[in-house]
């Protein structure tokens, strides 16, 4: 199957309906879908591409891109498998560092689909485990477009009270920063008893972050801030 979608949405509008008090975000995302079955095999997948747009108040649109694909396969629901991955585009980082590759994958068993559970324990409805392991990435900097520099317009008073205004030099550009990265990795067991009317969940959850976007602190005597950095 095919879905598509095409989405405009205002998320703040003032009275004053000026360029300055409003922004849009577009998001456009299309899908193939794909499920089959064979005796006792089953088997699915799914690919995704989306792109979303930002237009925030009267500065530069700011845009992003993702193509996801994944992939299932189970035999009669005991033996479980997925694998996910996801090629992601982010216009905060210079071409080198645009795209980053976020794949995952998850096992799973349940070992009261077998006949000799269901034949010794048959108030035992469920018993299942289940594993996964994978990257997410972030381009949430504090900055945008970390990859240039900018020059604003900066208004002050002189030392005979008038207003004045010039062009300053902005952020220092980072043309290295690339995708903050998450590593997660998930054990589970599920269990249910007399027909799952009682059903009791573990998870042991563990996360590490790496290349996290950090404004750095930077002496004054440089004379300069800098945009985020990895770290």
């Amino acid at each position: 199957s095919v879905d598509n979608v095409w989405v405009q949405t205002p998320i703040s509008v003032s009275q004053e309906n000026t360029p300055s008090s409003i922004k849009f975000v577009y998001y456009f995302e299309g899908s193939l879908n794909y499920a089959r079955s064979f005796g006792k095999h089953n088997v699915s997948a799914t690919a995704v591409y989306n792109q979303r747009q930002v237009n925030s108040n009267a500065s530069f649109p700011t845009k992003n891109q993702a193509i996801v694909g994944r992939a299932t396969y189970n035999y009669n629901k005991k033996y479980l498998l997925e694998a996910n991955a996801g090629f992601t585009g982010s216009e905060q980082f210079a071409p080198k560092n645009r795209y980053g590759f976020f794949p995952s994958v998850a096992v799973g068993y349940t070992p009261s689909k077998e006949k000799f559970w269901k034949e010794a324990m048959p108030w035992w409805s469920t018993m299942k485990f289940r594993v996964s392991h994978g990257l997410v990435g972030s381009d949430n900097g504090a900055a945008n477009f970390l990859y240039y520099t900018a020059y604003d317009l900066v208004s002050y008073t002189d030392q005979g009270d008038h207003a004045r205004k010039h062009y300053a030099e902005g952020k220092a550009a980072n043309e290295g920063a690339r995708w903050e990265t998450a590593r997660k990795t998930d054990i589970g067991i599920e269990m249910g008893w007399f027909k799952n009317a009682l059903t009791f969940n573990v998870d042991l959850f563990d996360e590490y972050r790496y290349d996290m976007l950090i404004t750095p602190v930077i002496t004054p005597l440089v004379g300069i801030d800098f945009k985020d950095t990895n770290t």
